[in-house]
């Protein structure tokens, strides 16, 4: 049987510490500010002596406020901790069984700026709250095993390697950034596939997928492929990657609502059209790579212009 990936640290390191920082801290407080406050009033009540003893107890008063003043910083140190352990507690909840998460999204859900939950990700990591977390070199994703980020890693260095390939075919840098967007798209409307119920969708997305991986791998074969698909890379593909999102957003159990049952059939029918549309430009494009494929791509900006109405914009 397979073992199960730890990716949370058992014992929560800051925890306990936490509450220790704190209680001491508050302890520290108290008795400096009571032996300043006690000095302060022997100062003032025996104010006829002079020289020694006069600056032993002005000593002693500026000793209690220093321990009272250390006593603050081990209390914020302590309450730092346990906000991190209870920061820690959101995320690992929202991430459940997850081994990948987007950081945009996760900050969304979590009501916090994107900048400030890599921050706290970035401080989990270096406390070992999670025991295999790591951000990629863009700090768009969160991922949770070190397998999965060794995976991570040998992608980038096969994109690099795709992208010297690109370089000798004669791609220019723009086109490279053009197909480089598009390929995110192809696996979000994949995964959007794996996570959908209703089996007529499924096999509409896994259509639309399996369309847009051969007509991307066209494209990445030579310049001239990619300028036949220019219009279908930078309009219609981002709408669809749009319609597919907006449809998941819809309520997953059946609605009584009429709008949201409208829209259900109508988001439902645009995405069916735009699967058989991207079939019939693939199978097109396929059985000529270096063909025109305007009038298909005409054929696909009716379909977008009548279903422009749901609301969806590339």
């Amino acid at each position: 049987m397979t073992e199960t990936v730890r990716k949370f640290h058992p014992n929560e390191p800051g925890s306990v510490s936490g509450i220790v920082y704190s209680v001491l801290g508050l302890m520290d407080i108290q008795g400096g500010l009571s032996i300043a406050e006690m000095e302060r009033k022997m100062f003032y009540s025996t104010g006829n002596l002079r020289g020694a003893s006069q600056a032993e107890h002005t000593v002693a008063i500026v000793a209690g406020y220093l321990i009272a003043l250390f006593g603050l910083g081990l209390l914020l140190f302590g309450l730092h901790a346990l906000k991190m352990i209870r920061d820690f507690h959101k995320i690992r909840k929202y991430l459940g069984d997850c081994e990948l998460a987007e950081i945009r999204e996760m900050a969304e859900q979590l009501h916090w700026k994107e900048v400030s939950l890599r921050r706290r990700l970035k401080a989990m990591i270096q406390k070992n709250l999670f025991l295999q977390g790591h951000i990629n070199a863009e700090s768009t994703f969160f991922l949770l095993t070190d397998d999965l980020y060794g995976q991570y890693l040998d992608a980038v260095v096969l994109w690099k390697e795709q992208q010297k390939e690109w370089e000798k075919l004669g791609f220019q840098q723009e086109q490279q950034i053009l197909l480089q967007n598009a390929y995110p798209v192809q696996e979000r409307i994949g995964q959007a596939a794996l996570r959908e119920k209703n089996e007529k969708m499924k096999k509409c997305m896994e259509r639309m997928e399996q369309s847009v991986e051969r007509l991307l791998h066209a494209a990445a074969q030579n310049p001239s492929n990619l300028a036949n698909l220019h219009t279908f890379l930078n309009y219609f593909l981002p709408t669809a990657d749009k319609l597919v999102e907006r449809y998941q957003q819809l309520p997953v159990e059946e609605s009584e609502m009429e709008n949201i049952k409208q829209l259900q059939t109508e988001l439902s029918g645009a995405l069916e059209e735009l699967a058989e549309a991207f079939e019939r430009l693939t199978a097109q494009l396929c059985e000529q790579l270096e063909m025109e494929v305007t009038s298909n791509l005409y054929a696909l900006r009716i379909i977008m212009e009548q279903h422009r109405r749901l609301g969806v914009t590339a």
